[in-house]
């Protein structure tokens, strides 16, 4: 019998029109429309109407990207968001039918403060335009960036970054490294992280999060306890990998993206 797949869409724009939205929006549509897929998708405002989606009713979840800073204020919103980041890993870690989770941009950075796997802090100046995004060790290894040149490029729109990331945070949960942003020489500047896998054992459950394009990550649970957008096609590839690996849990991260858990 044929599966039928449950997508949520975690809007994280805060009310605001963005293009990232419509894309999503329309790579979903995409991958739905094909004719060996069947599946539905619900949209939920996380920022204006505190909407979460609870985990046992969605298989794949994708949070966008969105404005202003990443760093917790305090707002209603802040907590049912860590939540829902917890509660996945609380599933995958206990349940054999996993749940897959793609943290773009904003998203993504939030997921980094929650799990202290990093610094976010706000950049020098907006960093804006089709950037290189360059695989680490790590990130050639990395079946989700299969297809991608080393560089590749994605749509770079960050105010915020990740950087300094916490290697014994990283290794003691399993999370690697997969991309970081262009290189600048002549700029006496760390490199920002752009993707991160938070899985330990991608055979069995997944997360990912990135800035700017696309990617994975999975991470095993902190105390406190899911690749940046890509280009239309390569993005759709990759929910088509969701597809054909369903026991890994997807996240999104690119110059300001995504995340997930084991």
């Amino acid at each position: 019998m044929q599966h039928h797949y449950r997508i949520a869409i975690l809007d994280m724009n805060a009310g605001q029109p963005n293009e990232g939205m419509r894309c999503i929006k329309m790579l979903v549509e995409q991958f739905l429309g094909r004719d060996d897929i069947q599946g539905d998708y619900r949209i939920f405002d996380v920022r204006v109407h505190h909407e979460i989606p609870e985990v046992e009713d969605f298989d794949i979840f994708i949070a966008s990207g969105g404005p202003d800073s990443p760093k917790p204020t305090g707002e209603p919103w802040e907590k049912k968001f860590n939540w829902f980041l917890d509660s996945i890993y609380d599933h995958n870690l206990l349940e054999e039918n996993k749940k897959y989770l793609f943290l773009i941009c904003h998203s993504f950075q939030i997921a980094c403060l929650h799990w202290k796997l990093a610094k976010v802090k706000r950049r020098k100046s907006t960093a804006f335009g089709i950037m290189p995004v360059h695989k680490t060790k790590k990130g050639k290894e990395e079946f989700v960036l299969e297809g991608l040149q080393n560089p590749f490029y994605a749509v770079d729109s960050r105010d915020y970054q990740v950087v300094k990331p916490r290697k014994k945070r990283f290794k003691s949960l399993g999370c690697k490294v997969l991309c970081k942003e262009k290189k600048r020489p002549h700029v006496p500047l760390e490199r920002a992280v752009m993707a991160i896998r938070f899985s330990k054992r991608p055979s069995t459950d997944e997360y990912t999060g990135g800035e700017g394009g696309t990617k994975r990550t999975r991470v095993p649970r902190p105390r406190s306890r899911t690749t940046r957008p890509a280009t239309a096609s390569s993005s759709s590839a990759r929910l088509a990998v969701i597809r054909e690996t369903p026991k890994i849990l997807p996240s999104s991260c690119s110059p300001g993206s995504s995340a997930s858990l084991p």
